[in-house]
């Protein structure tokens, strides 16, 4: 059974990394905003700072991963990311 992996195969050239960093600071906000959430549902049992830490490796490694031009489906994406990172 051969599987098609061409959709997968990212090349990054450094001419894309200042698009990635234009990600992050426009999503930091959603990082926050979803580390006040949970912290809310979780308590006293963990940090806000290590959840806002978890949520910028998930927005780092989404804004990297995530080839389509468009920002619609990005926020979605980005947001379930963080969110499953910090649960």
């Amino acid at each position: 059974m051969k599987h098609d992996h061409s959709q997968f195969a990212t090349i990054r050239t450094p001419d894309a990394l200042p698009d990635v960093d234009a990600r992050i600071l426009r999503f930091k906000p959603l990082v926050h905003s979803a580390a006040r959430r949970v912290h809310a549902r979780v308590g006293g049992a963990v940090d806000v700072d290590d959840l806002i830490q978890a949520g910028f490796v998930a927005l780092t490694e989404s804004a990297r991963s995530h080839a389509r031009p468009t920002e619609d489906g990005f926020a979605a994406y980005a947001k379930a990311r963080v969110e499953g990172a910090m649960i």
